[in-house]
């Protein structure tokens, strides 16, 4: 990688990403290479800085050593809820305010990281309400439960490559049932468009939100708990005008796919400097880590993209011809 240099490596991918998110917020750009063995997911995981940014990043990280991210959300009364929750099982905490991302941000000491993920993974007496596939998705949600006073706890689960498998919003016993009810119902969402897959669905809500319309989604399934379709929502004054979006929505193609969401990273940091828009899928089956994540991009930018590939493919560990789309 010319012109960029390791900073630092980590034995967890929790602890790389956290530094980098750290660096990112103090303008300083960072990239996380996964040097894991395939079949085990164990090795290293190594963060780079550029060269002219090392000296800086080293005095960034000097002050944040030795804590570790243990839950984020937009939404700042379901953080509180759980720093008060491992405050009382005595557990040091951090709590800030990142505006980057604009998010509330809850730190613990590393060595207390493993039991604190164990507590938050086993909350009790909550219940599991609903899980969602975005944050965006479970913002909604937690903002509907609480024009009914319903207070709400929000657990990011992620694999160990870090990708992010769901969004568990979690109420207490006393009032789910009133949860469900508030959920279900839809209160203040009208219906806009169904679709028959995740994908064109999540491409259709990618080009939406960058309009800046809220979208929500409901999945129907079938008593099998198979995917039925998934429908789409907004506020009733922007029904319309979402309707003309989708109808007239730009053409987007898939570009490329990968397996590691670190060259996923890399490849739409690329894109998003040279002025390409991007979004990606994440198709990683939940419970085995297997499958692909497509990057898709807007079809009259395909040719132009794919120079770039061609010339970052050596950082990105090479690229399987076949893993890139041909139009």
């Amino acid at each position: 990688m010319e012109n960029w240099k390791k900073i630092r490596s980590f034995s967890r991918a929790y602890e790389a990403d956290l530094r980098k998110e750290i660096l990112k917020n103090n303008n300083i750009a960072a990239v996380v290479l996964a040097k894991q063995d395939s079949a085990f997911l164990i090795g290293e995981f190594e963060l780079y800085v550029e060269q002219q940014d090392f000296e800086a990043a080293g005095i960034v990280l000097q002050e944040f050593r030795g804590w570790t991210k243990v839950n984020s959300f937009p939404v700042l009364k379901p953080i509180k809820t759980v720093q008060e929750y491992l405050e009382k099982e005595q557990i040091e905490v951090f709590f800030t305010k990142n505006n980057q991302v604009d998010e509330y941000e809850l730190y613990v000491k590393n060595d207390d990281a493993e039991k604190v993920f164990e507590l938050i993974n086993t909350f009790k007496p909550w219940v599991l309400l609903n899980s969602y596939e975005t944050v965006t998705q479970a913002v909604y949600r937690v903002q509907q439960l609480a024009k009914y006073d319903i207070d709400s706890i929000i657990i990011k689960r992620r694999a160990s490559d870090k990708h992010l498998i769901n969004v568990d919003v979690l109420v207490k016993p006393a009032q789910y049932k009133l949860a469900v009810e508030v959920i279900t119902e839809m209160v203040g969402w009208h219906f806009v468009e169904q679709y028959e897959n995740k994908t064109d669905a999540f491409l259709s809500i990618k080009m939406l939100e960058k309009d800046g319309i809220d979208i929500l989604t409901k999945f129907i399934v079938t008593p099998e708990d198979n995917l039925k379709h998934i429908e789409l929502y907004t506020s009733f004054e922007k029904v319309e005008h979402c309707k003309e979006l989708i109808e007239q929505k730009r053409e987007w193609v898939e570009l490329v796919r990968f397996e590691k969401l670190y060259q996923v990273e890399i490849v739409r940091e690329i894109l998003k400097q040279n002025n390409i828009k991007s979004v990606f899928i994440n198709e990683k089956s939940s419970m085995f880590l297997l499958g692909e994540m497509p990057i898709y991009i807007e079809k009259k930018d395909f040719e132009k993209a794919k120079e770039y590939l061609d010339k970052w493919s050596e950082v990105l560990g090479g690229i399987d011809e076949e893993s890139i789309n041909i139009l």
